[in-house]
């Protein structure tokens, strides 16, 4: 896919689009390189017709501002996605946990309130106890969230890495892998990365990339650190091209 592109870059093809900055973008998010796959895929939408009907795109894009800390902007994101569709479920709990991180919690509330109408008991409650720092109840209710058997495993793994049980999550990555249906798209592993670790703060986000369980299932689908440099040369081999320099995201 990767090599794929970078042809379409040097030698852009109508019909595609762009749609190759997209692919490009998607292998940058592979290998945990999110900066350059930011610029890639916004590439993608500057050059490209969307609208609002194209979820798997956009939730990308807001999935990315969010793990890069643009909250702001991805709270900007969200919104309009609400004003558009405001019966979504999925992006009111997304504004909420950007409302809570962001320490808006008036704001994450009123969302709470809207999304509590659907579920109950929803995973952004005990986000926003967790960041308001009110510990005792946001353990008090994730154990309860973790216990349920219908809920998701993408919350169960994200509830354990915030409260420090990373040997726990990573396990619940695993099953989730295991099952092959997931909130990954099927077999699309370069979403692991992503969706592990984008509601994370980035201390956390990193003590989860760097552990040795973690690091094998990266290598498991062939997103280790050997291809992510290798990627990077790729990328920046066409920068003459799309302006574009991509670099290690503790670099920018």
């Amino acid at each position: 896919m990767a090599i794929e592109a970078c042809e379409k870059i040097r030698h852009p093809d109508h019909e595609w689009q762009s749609y190759e900055y997209w692919q490009l973008g998607n292998c940058l998010i592979a290998v945990g390189l999110f900066h350059g796959a930011l610029d890639y895929i916004e590439r993608h939408r500057d050059n490209a017709q969307h609208d609002l009907s194209d979820t798997y795109l956009l939730q990308r894009h807001g999935y990315l501002l969010n793990r890069l800390g643009r909250f702001d902007k991805a709270i900007e994101f969200w919104t309009e996605l609400i004003a558009a569709r405001p019966e979504d479920s999925i992006s009111v709990g997304e504004r909420a946990l950007l409302y809570s991180r962001t320490g808006q919690y008036e704001k994450a509330e009123q969302d709470l309130a809207v999304l509590s109408k659907v579920f109950q008991r929803n995973f952004p409650q005990f986000y926003h106890l967790y960041w308001r720092r009110d510990l005792d109840a946001a353990k008090a209710y994730f154990t309860w969230l973790e216990s349920r058997k219908n809920l998701q495993l993408v919350y169960k793994y994200w509830g354990c890495f915030l409260l420090g049980d990373i040997e726990r999550g990573i396990s619940y990555v695993e099953e989730e892998i295991s099952r092959g249906v997931s909130v990954f798209l099927p077999a699309d592993s370069s979403l692991i990365r992503l969706h592990a670790t984008r509601i994370l703060p980035q201390s956390v986000s990193q003590e989860v990339e760097r552990h040795p369980r973690f690091q094998s299932i990266l290598q498991q689908f062939g997103t280790d650190n050997a291809w992510r440099d290798e990627l990077m040369e790729m990328a920046n081999d066409l920068t003459h091209i799309t302006g574009i320099n991509v670099q290690l995201d503790e670099a920018y």
